[in-house]
């Protein structure tokens, strides 16, 4: 099977401009959803980086809503998250520090609670928006209402013939 980018995942400040506006979008990162075998997120932080991370993907274990969620909210945590999120996340995720640089472990499983914990600090933080390439993609509508549910900002943009959600 060929592999193909099915979603556009950008992350952004939550707030920006001068009085803090949350619908003005400043992109930090960009991730691609790459199908076709194991799936994966191939990162392309924007410059200067907020936090350099070692690798430059994150794959998809799990073909369910669940470990989808849990990629999206590791990929926020590990580029955007401050001193609190990267201490959580060296004590309980396996994440490491080699100078500035934050390293995730190849095998790296983010828990129900972890999920929770990480999207609490983080929805304050920073935005999300998925540009959906793909009517099969795995960023269907219960992975955007999980992350919805979250607490986090979602927008969505869809080519024509792909999914029927709409943004908020």
């Amino acid at each position: 099977m060929s592999k193909q980018t099915t979603a556009v995942l950008s992350i952004g400040p939550l707030a920006s401009a001068p009085f803090g506006d949350t619908q003005a979008w400043r992109v930090s990162s960009t991730s691609q959803l790459v199908e076709g075998g194991i799936p994966y997120w191939l990162v392309t932080p924007t410059q200067p980086l907020e936090h350099p991370v070692q690798s430059d993907f994150l794959p998809v274990e799990f073909l369910e809503t669940e470990s989808v969620v849990a990629s999206v909210v590791m990929l926020a945590a590990t580029w955007h998250g401050g001193d609190g999120v990267l201490g959580y996340l060296m004590d309980t995720e396996n994440v490491t520090m080699d100078g500035s640089v934050r390293s995730i472990a190849p095998y790296w499983e983010l828990s129900e609670d972890g999920v929770r914990h990480l999207s609490n600090k983080l929805k304050g933080q920073v935005k999300l928006a998925f540009t959906i390439m793909d009517d099969l993609c795995l960023v269907d509508d219960e992975v955007i209402g999980t992350l919805r549910s979250l607490g986090f900002h979602v927008d969505v943009f869809v080519r024509e013939r792909a999914l029927a959600t709409s943004s908020s």
